[in-house]
C-alpha cells in the first residue's frame, strides 16, 4: 500500500479561533499488534503503509480487516482476529497504532503535538516520536505496555504516533475479537494530534468487541453506573414486595 498523502478542505480546530484551510495528511503506518508472554516471539502483528506485515497466522488466528477510511483518511479500520489455533491463551494485550502527520511537505512532520483527552474504552495510551530518534512507543505497543504519557504534548513538539491498548484476559480456542479505530475531526475523545502551523488536528479513537460465547462489548464507565443503578432500583422494588 503507498504512502497515502490526503489534501482535505476543512474548517479547522484551534483554541479560540475557527478557520478554513486545506491540510494535508501523510498515514505512515498503522497497525494492530497483539502480545501475550505465551507467544514465541512476545507479539504478532498487522501493519499497514509502511512496512505492511502479517503474522498472525504463526499463532493460529485468523484476521480479517475492513477499510471505511475515506479518501480524506477519516474514518474506520477493523480488524476482526478469530483464535483457531485449538491452544487456549490467556492474559493478551491488543494495540491499535497509528502514525500520521498533517502538512508535512508544507511545515515538515516534527511540528505537532498529542494529548490524551479521555472518552475512551482503552485501557492503556501513550503518543511519543515513533522510534527513529528517541521514543519507545513501537517497541511498546509491541510488547503490550503502553505507558499511558505523552512525550510530545504541547511544548514538546515533534514527530508524534499514537496508540491505544486493551485487556483481554481468555481468548480461547474458537473466540474472536474487533477492534476499531477512527480518525476524525469531529471530538470523539481518545487522542488528539495538532498541527499549529496549519491550524489542523485530528482525533484518533478505538474501540474492542470480544465474542467468547456471548457477544460482550467493553462498556463506558457511564455505561456502567446505568447499569449498577438498574440493579439498585429492582433490589429495593424486591425489598419492597417482601
Amino acid at each position: 500500500m503507498k504512502l497515502l498523502n490526503l489534501a482535505v478542505g476543512l474548517a479547522c480546530f484551534s483554541i479560540g479561533a475557527t478557520q478554513s484551510l486545506a491540510a494535508v495528511i501523510s498515514v505512515e503506518e498503522f497497525g494492530l499488534f497483539a502480545s501475550s508472554p505465551e507467544f514465541t516471539q512476545g507479539f504478532v502483528q498487522d501493519t499497514h503503509v509502511f512496512s505492511p506485515l502479517s503474522d498472525f497466522d504463526s499463532v493460529g488466528w485468523d484476521i480479517e480487516t475492513q477499510d471505511n477510511l475515506g479518501n480524506d483518511n477519516f474514518g474506520s479500520f477493523t480488524w476482526k482476529v478469530t483464535n483457531n489455533s485449538g491452544v487456549n491463551y490467556s492474559n493478551i494485550t491488543s494495540v491499535a497504532y497509528l502514525d500520521a502527520a498533517i502538512d508535512e511537505q508544507e511545515n515538515t512532520f516534527f511540528n505537532e503535538s498529542a494529548v490524551f483527552t479521555g472518552n475512551t474504552d482503552a485501557s492503556s495510551w501513550e503518543a511519543d516520536e515513533p522510534g527513529f530518534q528517541f521514543g519507545d512507543i513501537y517497541d511498546n505497543a509491541q510488547a503490550g505496555s503502553l505507558d499511558n504519557s505523552s512525550s510530545v504534548g504541547v511544548g514538546n513538539e515533534d514527530d508524534p504516533s499514537l496508540a491505544l491498548g486493551f485487556e483481554i484476559n481468555d481468548f480461547m480456542t474458537g473466540d474472536w475479537f474487533e477492534l476499531t479505530f477512527e480518525i476524525s475531526e469531529d471530538d470523539i475523545g481518545g487522542l488528539f494530534q495538532f498541527d499549529p502551523d496549519s491550524n489542523f488536528g485530528f482525533y484518533f479513537n478505538a474501540s474492542l468487541k470480544i465474542y467468547d460465547g456471548v457477544t460482550t462489548e467493553v462498556l463506558e464507565p457511564s455505561t456502567l453506573s446505568l447499569l449498577g443503578l438498574g440493579v439498585a432500583a429492582i433490589f429495593v422494588t424486591r425489598r419492597r414486595k417482601i
